[in-house]
């Protein structure tokens, strides 16, 4: 049931573990969850039997991205499947971009019955059966000096997809490859990921997609730290930062973190928390036997959803091949043109839920006479 395995070493881990003055060691489990927009799935398919054309529309946010798979699995050209979303959407979450079988299947049922079909899902045929967000279990360990400075850490875990593997998946492994290492400065990391099918029920992009898991393994992982070694986990946290001078970033996997003042985002996140007032409410709390907790979590979080990210899956002597092609999504175009009656013509590649584009987009298209109009 093992639908892929990588193994990525980035640094020199096994001597940051050599050198270490503590070793760290935990096992986690995080649960399957879920995204449960107000407005679920909807899909309207129609057959052109002249043009042997499929035209689709649906409350779909990314058709861009799912066009050319759904086209192969229909067995037509690229031109002859049309996707039409409408300019206001309710929210997706990540989940809807699992839409895509369904547009399929509601496609192949319009050709079959030679009418329109629609099919609006509803709430429990949504939680049962839209997407999840991967279960995982992990174990991680930390390699650390005694004053707290992390030296490095190994990753391993392995993500559960269900009864079988779909794009975007295995992403919910890779997404996060540039930020694997999150805020922090240590250079030396392992990071072992299975990706396995099992009887549950299928997963996909969901909100935090594939970095959820990771925060919450690092930052407990600094937590156990602070607490082995008796420091203040913010402490813990501030000594391993990335520091503002830094800047341009590149992560040891590769990440290009562009600005940013982490300390100082730290030190205003405890003061408006009110963190020192906190603790001694702690203190006070605990010595009358109440339990009082202090949560603190740091992350960065990729903006961008570079689909570049899928190929890590492949084996090197895959990607080696001459005919490999990298993918990547993290581009955009826009077409500017100029109508013989003198307007201008923007076109976009983004697909509106509600930011307002038909109000932004216009505003950065000059007239020939120098002046912005609407086109």
């Amino acid at each position: 049931n093992l639908a892929g395995h990588r193994r990525l070493v980035y640094g020199d881990p096994d001597r940051a573990f050599a050198e270490a003055d503590l070793v760290l060691r935990e096992r986690f489990r995080y649960p399957k969850y879920s995204s449960t927009p107000i407005e679920t799935y909807g899909v309207i398919a129609r057959w052109e039997p002249l043009e042997g054309a499929y035209t689709v529309w649906s409350n779909f946010m990314g058709p861009f991205i799912m066009h050319p798979l759904t086209a192969r699995v229909l067995g037509v050209a690229e031109n002859r499947l049309r996707f039409i979303v409408p300019p206001d959407i309710g929210g997706s979450f990540g989940i809807k971009s699992s839409m895509y079988p369904y547009m399929a299947l509601i496609a192949l049922a319009a050709r079959l019955t030679g009418v329109a079909v629609k099919w609006i899902e509803d709430r429990r045929e949504h939680l049962l059966a839209s997407s999840s967000g991967t279960d995982r279990v992990a174990y991680r360990e930390l390699a650390s000096r005694k004053d707290g400075t992390v030296l490095g850490m190994r990753y391993r875990w392995l993500d559960n997809v269900g009864g079988y593997i779909r794009s975007p998946e295995p992403g919910c492994s890779f997404r996060p490859t540039g930020n694997f290492v999150g805020p922090y400065r240590f250079q030396h990391l392992e990071v072992d990921t299975s990706v396995v099918m099992t009887n549950k029920s299928l997963t996909g992009p969901n909100r935090g997609y594939a970095c959820g898991h990771l925060y919450f393994e690092t930052e407990r992982m600094m937590d156990l730290l602070a607490e082995r070694l008796g420091l203040d986990p913010a402490e813990v946290r501030r000594k391993n930062l990335l520091q503002a001078n830094q800047f341009p970033y590149r992560s040891p996997t590769g990440g290009l973190y562009d600005s940013g003042d982490y300390p100082a985002a730290l030190d205003k996140a405890l003061e408006v928390a009110r963190y020192a007032e906190l603790r001694r409410e702690q203190g006070e709390a605990r010595a009358a036997g109440r339990c009082f907790g202090i949560g603190v979590a740091l992350a960065v979080d990729p903006s961008v959803s570079n689909m570049g990210y899928v190929a890590t899956a492949l084996d090197p002597q895959f990607r080696a091949k001459p005919e490999y092609l990298p993918k990547s999504g993290a581009v955009d175009a826009a077409t500017i043109k100029v109508d013989p009656l003198g307007r201008v013509i923007a076109i976009l590649a983004t697909t509106p839920q509600g930011q307002g584009h038909h109000r932004w987009a216009p505003a950065p298209s000059p007239s020939p006479r120098g002046s912005s109009r609407p086109s």
